[in-house]
């Protein structure tokens, strides 16, 4: 395989996050158990997969008229490659040379974090030199000698490339003994992942799972290689990748609907590996004259698109989603480069192909990385998909991005380094075992976190309850399948971005056979007022399970707290949180999360007054010289509404259940300075007037439509 062994520890890690609570072991699985509480694949010890007619996607995808590429007979190069990768061996073009130096130094003895079988055999096709097809045969039969079946086929996808590319690229040069050891090897285990399979079967059925997407890359790979050798038993596999992406229910169904956007359910970590797997995948069918999936469906430019916004300012750090288990602070590294330069080989949409030279030029230029790792197996990859692309200038870009697929929004206010970013998770169904229980969670980044997930700071990366995200914490939750309304509005109008998040569903405890909700309502709204300022509004209606509850948010640092306000400081940044509607702040090591805790602080405030009905109000600002001093004021309302000031911002939202449209009301703030005011919840258009006496302003909203609503959201600025 051409992951450096570093990325060993990601697979234990896998395995731990899976059984962690109960669900299926990877490696001996026995059965259910009674408590698990994601819903896997099938469980049986046997599964077997057929292919069923259920007839091809066309409600979704894009349509695609153009002809395949005309094959080359050699996967991952089309025919019109061939005689460019050709003249770069002969010119000993710098990724050739880079290549080739790695094959040379690993001939006699492979070193997983110095090489690959892949770089080997590339290097043979390109120079037809026997030593390097010997070297190749010698990194697949290490690989080959590996147990297949280790974590119910988790690296069935790697091993199965590095044989089937061994096989296709070194043909020329390996006796038909080596050539018959190879197919054989390819199609054993290709038959027993599908049709023989002897451990637990996670992710054989699932499109949304990594595991589903490492078995789609092995099965491609193995296929169209023993095809290419004359072996009829690759049209087999062949035909399993194409119904598996194809059906009703497959893949790329699963890509415009759930992942419509760019995004994976699993999340940021086990996305990266989805992406890694199933985009190669894609890559060696259309490169061998099958179908090209990269034109059938949005989700592979949006991939690239949403990169950019998951990259945080500073272009070192990925936002946060999910289990992080192969690094908790997520930097971006080769992985990445490795998916991203796929896609701007294949995907020739002039804007992703500029996003991506953006990424592969400032964010992640090289396999070779001081920061993180050094890929040097994958230099193959740049030989193969290396070309000169426009880079795109990220300021020409929205300041904002939703992946409509899950919820997940990301808004900030510049591409400068010391921009602030502020994502969003608003995941209507949580149903892959990485994913978290975080719908309506929100993450802040400003010159370093200032706000992060306590994942972050883990000391496994794997902290999945709501109680290590900056949400609402409902004591006794446990970790369930969840079905919640999840993202229900976003708007950004350039100056101010809105979402609301119904969050409902998302507590679940289990008192006797069945799980069972803890509140009847908890719906978040976030108003974004660029540069540095959020404002968030909670309602909360408990039910009996589920009136331990409090509003929590982490730090990187301890922070400190004065009355309802407290402040941090992180790296080159600071913020400032003022929370109203709620008791005594308390100051709290992560120490206690889950699976093993993490090395961040939080603040937490249970609702002050009535626990049946309660309202979470919070002014939160970053900055870069200290934190700010602005001071946050909550109006003063007439009718059902609350709200606070903060700076030259004034955020206004229903207090209805579920925020239900309030057609009249006023309000006063302190101070006569012009302002914005933002009006949420507002079902339709209205008449506002603005008086402004003494030291104070007031706002007197009626039904009319002077002031039009977008969204329910109404800015009007004085």
């Amino acid at each position: 395989m051409n992951r450096p062994i570093l990325d060993r520890s990601e697979v234990s890690s896998r395995r731990r996050s899976l059984s962690r609570a109960g669900l299926l072991a990877l490696v001996a699985v026995a059965g259910c158990n009674a408590d698990r509480l994601f819903t896997p694949g099938p469980a049986s010890s046997s599964a077997a997969v057929s292919i069923q007619s259920g007839g091809p996607v066309t409600s979704v995808g894009l349509r695609d008229d153009s002809p395949p590429a005309e094959a080359s007979g050699y996967l991952l190069i089309p025919k019109a490659r061939l005689a460019e990768l050709q003249q770069k061996a002969k010119s000993n073009a710098p990724d050739f040379a880079a290549m080739k130096a790695s094959a040379d130094e690993n001939l006699a003895k492979p070193d997983g974090n110095r090489g690959s079988a892949e770089n080997a055999a590339l290097t043979y096709l390109l120079t037809s030199d026997k030593k390097y097809a010997d070297s190749a045969l010698m990194w697949a039969k290490k690989h080959m000698a590996e147990d297949v079946r280790d974590g119910s086929y988790l690296d069935y996808g790697d091993l199965m490339r590095s044989a089937a590319l061994v096989l296709n690229w070194c043909g020329a040069g390996l006796s038909p003994e080596a050539k018959k050891e190879l197919a054989d090897y390819l199609a054993k285990w290709s038959e027993e992942v599908w049709f023989a399979n002897k451990g637990s079967g996670w992710g054989l059925a699932d499109p949304g799972n990594n595991y589903h997407m490492s078995f789609i890359e092995g099965s491609a790979y193995a296929g169209y290689a023993l095809t290419a050798a004359g072996d009829a038993r690759g049209k087999r596999f062949v035909d399993v990748v194409k119904d598996k992406m194809d059906r009703r229910g497959g893949v790329l169904e699963y890509l415009e609907t759930r992942g419509k956007g760019g995004m994976w359910h699993e999340g940021t970590n086990y996305g990266q590996r989805s992406n890694e797997r199933l985009f190669g995948a894609v890559a060696a069918v259309a490169s061998m004259g099958g179908p090209n999936w990269f034109k059938r469906s949005r989700f592979f430019g949006d991939a690239v698109r949403r990169a950019a916004y998951e990259v945080q300012p500073g272009n070192r750090y990925l936002a946060p989603s999910g289990d992080l288990a192969r690094d908790a602070g997520m930097p971006v590294s080769p992985f990445d480069r490795d998916w991203v330069q796929l896609v701007a080989f294949w995907v020739d949409d002039p804007q992703v192909r500029g996003i991506a030279g953006w990424f592969l030029k400032e964010v992640m230029p090289s396999y070779l990385d001081d920061k993180t790792f050094n890929w040097r197996g994958a230099y193959y990859r740049d030989v193969l998909f290396g070309m000169p692309l426009p880079v795109e200038p990220t300021s020409k870009l929205p300041l904002s991005y939703r992946a409509e697929g899950n919820g997940w929004v990301a808004r900030r206010s510049g591409w400068d380094a010391h921009a602030t970013a502020v994502t969003v998770a608003g995941n209507a169904v949580i149903d892959q075992s990485h994913a978290h229980v975080d719908s309506g969670s929100f993450t802040i980044w400003k010159d370093g976190w200032q706000a992060p997930d306590a994942v972050s700071y883990g000391r496994s990366g794997l902290n999945w309850d709501a109680g290590s995200h900056n949400m609402i914490h409902v004591k006794g939750h446990a970790r369930f399948d969840a079905r919640t309304g999840g993202l229900q509005r976003f708007t950004d109008d350039g100056t101010v971005a809105y979402v609301t998040i119904d969050g409902t569903g998302l507590f679940m405890h289990r008192p006797g056979s069945e799980a069972q909700p803890m509140l009847g309502e908890w719906t978040r709204e976030m108003v974004y007022a660029r540069p540095d300022t959020l404002v968030v509004y909670d309602r909360v209606k408990p039910l009996a399970a589920g009136r331990d509850y409090e509003w929590r948010m982490h730090f990187p640092a301890r922070p400190t707290v004065a009355g309802n306000r407290a402040t941090a400081t992180n790296q080159g940044g600071a913020i400032a949180v003022t929370l109203f509607g709620a008791k005594v702040m308390s100051v709290a090591e992560d120490s206690d999360l889950p699976e093993g805790g993490s090395a961040a602080f939080r603040i937490g405030a249970a609702p002050d007054g009535d626990v049946a009905q309660g309202r979470f109000l919070a002014a939160i600002q970053v900055g870069s010289a200290g934190p700010p001093a602005a001071a946050a004021e909550r109006i003063r309302p007439t009718g059902n509404v609350d709200g606070l000031a903060v700076g030259d911002v004034v955020a206004v939202f229903s207090k209805e259940p579920k925020g239900a449209a309030v057609p009249s009301f006023s309000y006063t703030v302190t101070g006569i300075g012009k302002r914005t005011h933002v009006l949420l919840d507002m079902g339709a258009g209205c008449n506002a007037e603005i008086k402004k006496s003494g030291d104070g302003t007031t706002v007197t909203v009626s039904p009319g439509n002077k002031y039009p609503a977008k969204d329910g959201m109404i800015r009007i600025t004085e």
